[in-house]
Parts: C-alpha cells; sequence; structure tokens
C-alpha cells in the first residue's frame, strides 16, 4: 500500500536534517513522532548530495509572531496559576492544570496536519462536526455529574 507524499512534512523535516537537528530534538520542536522522522532522516541520508542540494537554504518553518505572542501568554497565565495552585497546596487542581495544557496541546499536534491538508471548501463541515463533538462530550459529562 502507497501513501500520498506529504510534501508539508517532508519539507519541513528537510529543512531540520539541513540545520543538523537530532530525531529526538525534531521531534520536540515539531511534535512529530520520532519514528516517522527516523524515516525521512533515513532517506536524507541515503543520498545526501541529492537532499542537500534540494534542500538548499530549505530553513524549517518559522513559528509566526501571533503564535509565539499567544503561546508566550499561555506558558505565563499557566505557570502563574500553577504556582499559585501549589503555594496553596492545591495540587490536584495543578496537576488538573498541567494535564489539561498537554491534552490541548497533543490536540492541536494532531489536528493540525488534517487542517493544512483540508480543501478550503470544506473546511466549514470540518469545523461543524469538531463542534458537534464537543458539544455531545460536554453534554456526556454533565449527564456524569448528576
Amino acid at each position: 500500500m502507497t501513501f500520498k507524499k506529504n510534501l508539508w512534512r517532508e519539507t519541513t523535516l528537510l529543512g531540520y536534517w539541513n540545520l543538523g537537528y537530532t530525531v529526538k530534538d525534531t521531534a520536540l520542536i515539531t511534535g512529530i513522532p520520532a519514528g516517522s522522522i527516523s524515516h525521512y532522516f533515513a532517506r536524507f541520508n541515503k543520498n545526501p548530495l541529492l537532499y542537500r542540494e534540494k534542500a538548499g537554504t530549505q530553513d524549517p518553518p518559522r513559528t509566526s509572531t501571533p503564535d509565539l505572542v499567544n503561546a508566550s501568554i499561555l506558558y505565563s497565565n499557566v505557570n502563574t496559576k500553577v504556582a499559585q495552585f501549589i503555594k496553596n497546596e492545591e495540587f490536584e487542581k495543578a496537576r488538573d492544570l498541567l494535564l489539561t495544557v498537554l491534552l490541548q496541546m497533543e490536540f492541536a499536534k494532531r489536528v493540525t496536519p488534517f487542517i493544512k491538508n483540508a480543501d478550503p471548501n470544506k473546511l466549514d463541515e470540518f469545523i461543524m462536526e469538531t463542534a458537534k463533538i464537543y458539544v455531545a462530550y460536554s453534554q456526556m459529562q454533565k449527564m456524569k455529574g448528576q
């Protein structure tokens, strides 16, 4: 079974490989599974001259300024809240907040490739379906609490 070439992933990883990043570091930065990165890096290493030429000055994609600002605000808010919970000895709340942030990050990491590869004409449909799933999940949680 053959898969469609993921050009976004290949060019992203090619940039990190070209800069000499390790598989582990690239996985931490991008959120792409290390096994997938190993596959691409092995392919790049089989024919480094071809891929170095192909990469040219290919740098990995940079984070946009609004994304950096949002990440900084989120980090600052989470850090402040966690410190406050720990100071008040509310360890469960601190744990729950950190787990929620990690879950949101994992969700974003898994959804981003779908959104980047989505048909722009069907993006509204995707958002509506996601909202329906969220509402159903919220209603389930409310029913559990009763």
